[in-house]
Parts: structure tokens; C-alpha cells; sequence
């Protein structure tokens, strides 16, 4: 099953299922193809109005309430983070000018050291600042070097990385956090061997049947086919297609995350993934928070107690991830269904 990766991206293209039919995706669900009455354009843009307008006065999203605040630098960066993957011509003028005022207000919310908390009443953390760091380089603004070297001093020797770097003695800091590891992978463009190790020796252990544990799975594997700057093993890529081959999730962030990973790897399912996604949008561009949400996602980590109460109440972030995965589905349609370009970088030649 492992080698399932392995699957040719050359073989003829599939004949999309008429609109009206209907997709088992999951065993236990039928999902009607397409969103009534709007394209894929659309779709794509009215979830994009739907984040701009939770966006607050003074640039910055808040969301994901927690009785200890709300966590709205990471939020803020997650959203700049996702908006990123969209070409700059997607948005309007008045779009971009959020955008400008929100890279502005993440600027400025950073600390001394170069690093960015979960919340602004709290110290920096890990994946805070992974997620500013990527938003800034998504938009084309400078990362400070300060954001880096903090950030690798949250390096363990195990290969991953923590909420904190090593001198917090706290016991919530001691453990590396695959979450964390992959979104760092990311950021500093680093996939070397240490972090490869440690990732997927935990996405071989972590259990399939726990809802919340699979999600973190989805989010591991779509952050780790993201960076760029090195061939991920194929032992890792193996695992990785694992899990999203045989996982069926029924929230839309998780599908969302399971079309990210799937587009990344061409696989030719990717394409029935994007119309349950796409068919889940409500009718005000937004798509369901996940009730999982809190406990899987690294924020969680670095607010103990309030994995539970951690909730995308309003959909937020679930939108921008799905507008994230769509816009890759649109940008490159051919990768699901296997094509003539060249194999993904990713993937060592033969």
C-alpha cells in the first residue's frame, strides 16, 4: 500500500462526472458534485470577500477564542499565510490595501527578538513565528534574520521543534510538536534529515482512528510536500500517501488539507477531493470550522488547557485554507489527473 506513491503521473486523464452525479468519496456519504450555481471562480471568490470581512479596523484577524484571549498574531499570520498561495492579481485593489494594513500590523506586533507570540499578551512561540515568517515572504516582505536564528533555537535534537526555545524549562516545552516541526520546515526551507526522521516516525505511530490525530496528520503532511528546499525521502513521501489515501475526513479544513497534500503528490484523486470540497461551501462563501480543530492544531500546544476550548467558531480558518487548496486545484487542474509535465522536483528521477 505504501507504494502507492509510486503511481505514474503520465496515464490518461480520468472524464470529470457530469454535474448532478454524485461521488463516494467516503463509504458512508455521497456528496453532489459542484456548488449550485457558481464556478470554481467564484467559489474561490466569494470565500475570499467572506475572509476580508472578518478582517478587524485595524488589520489584524482574530479568531479561534480561547478563555485565555484570542490568539490573533498567529491567526493574522495563518490568514496572510494562506492568502499568500493566491496570485497578487487575484485581489482588488481595496483587497490588497487589507492586505498591506494586516503585513503592517504583523510587523509591528513582533517582538525585540524578532519573534511572534500566539497572542499579544503572550511570550513568542514556535509556530507563531514559523507562520509570520512564512506570511512575510508569501507577500514579499523581508523576514527578519532575528526571526530565524530564534526560531532554531526551538530546535531539538531529536530533529524537531518546540513551542519554546530550549532554555524555557517549562515541561510544555521540552517536546518537540510534529505541527510545529513541519510549519518550521517550512519557514526557514530546511527539510534535512533530523526533521525528516522525526516526522515520520510520528506520522507511522500516530493513530488512525483518533479524529483529532488524523487531522494533525493532514496538517503535517501538507506543511511537509510544501517546503521546497530539499527532496523529502521517499520513506517519508510513502507514509505521507498513506495516510491520504486510505483516510476519508468529512470537515472541510481537513479535506482542505487532504486536497493541499494530494495536488502536491498529482494524484489523480485530488480532483474528487476539490468537489466535496467545493459542494461543502455555505452560502455565504464560508465553509464550517472543524470541532477538531482546537485540540489537533499546534496553537494548542502552546496554550495548555486550551486544546478544548480552541475552536474556528466562525470558519475562518477553515475558508482560508480551502480557498488555499482550491486555488492550487485551479492554478494546475492537469496534476489530477496525471499529465505531461515534468514530475514534481520533489521526486527523484529514475
Amino acid at each position: 500500500m505504501e507504494n502507492m506513491l509510486t503511481e505514474r503521473s503520465n496515464k490518461l486523464p480520468r472524464k470529470p462526472p457530469a454535474p448532478g452525479t454524485f461521488l463516494d468519496l467516503d463509504p458512508n456519504t455521497k456528496t453532489q458534485v459542484g456548488a449550485p450555481g457558481r464556478s470554481n471562480s467564484e467559489i474561490i471568490a466569494v470565500a475570499v470577500e467572506f475572509v476580508f470581512s472578518q478582517q478587524q479596523k485595524d488589520g489584524r484577524w482574530s479568531e479561534l477564542s480561547t478563555s485565555a484571549g484570542t490568539p490573533d498574531q498567529w491567526v493574522t499570520a495563518y490568514i496572510l499565510g494562506r492568502l499568500g498561495d493566491l496570485p497578487a492579481n487575484h485581489f482588488s485593489p481595496a483587497q490588497h490595501d487589507q492586505i498591506e494594513k494586516a503585513l503592517e500590523w504583523l510587523i509591528q506586533a513582533g517582538t525585540p527578538q524578532g519573534a511572534w507570540g500566539c497572542m499579544s499578551n503572550t511570550i513568542p512561540d514556535a509556530d507563531a513565528t514559523a507562520w509570520a515568517m512564512i506570511a512575510l515572504r508569501s507577500h514579499e516582505r523581508v523576514v527578519p534574520e532575528s526571526a530565524t536564528r530564534w526560531l532554531l533555537q526551538c530546535r531539538r535534537p531529536d530533529g524537531g521543534f518546540a513551542p519554546h526555545p530550549e532554555a524555557c524549562r517549562a515541561a510544555c516545552c521540552q517536546a518537540s510538536i510534529p505541527g510545529i516541526t513541519a510549519v518550521a520546515a517550512k519557514a526557514l526551507g530546511v527539510l534535512d534529515s533530523g526533521t525528516e526522521g522525526h516526522l515520520e516516525s510520528w506520522l507511522r505511530l500516530a493513530p488512525g482512528s483518533d479524529p483529532a490525530t488524523l487531522a494533525a496528520s493532514f496538517y503535517v503532511c501538507s506543511e511537509v510536500l510544501d517546503c521546497d528546499a530539499a527532496l523529502a525521502p521517499w520513506s517519508l513521501l510513502n507514509r505521507v500517501c498513506y495516510l491520504t489515501v486510505l483516510s476519508t475526513p468529512s470537515h472541510p479544513f481537513e479535506i482542505a488539507l487532504l486536497l493541499r497534500s494530494l495536488l502536491q503528490m498529482r494524484m489523480r484523486t485530488s480532483w474528487a477531493v476539490a468537489e466535496k470540497l467545493r459542494a461543502l461551501q455555505k452560502s455565504d462563501g464560508s465553509w464550517d470550522g472543524s470541532p477538531i480543530l482546537g485540540p489537533a492544531f499546534p496553537v494548542a500546544a502552546t496554550n495548555p488547557g486550551e486544546g478544548q476550548s480552541a475552536m474556528d467558531r466562525s470558519g475562518l480558518l477553515a475558508t482560508a485554507t480551502a480557498v488555499s487548496a482550491l486555488w492550487m486545484a485551479e492554478s494546475r487542474p492537469r496534476l489530477s489527473f496525471g499529465s505531461d509535465l515534468p514530475r514534481p522536483r520533489r521526486l527523484p528521477e529514475r
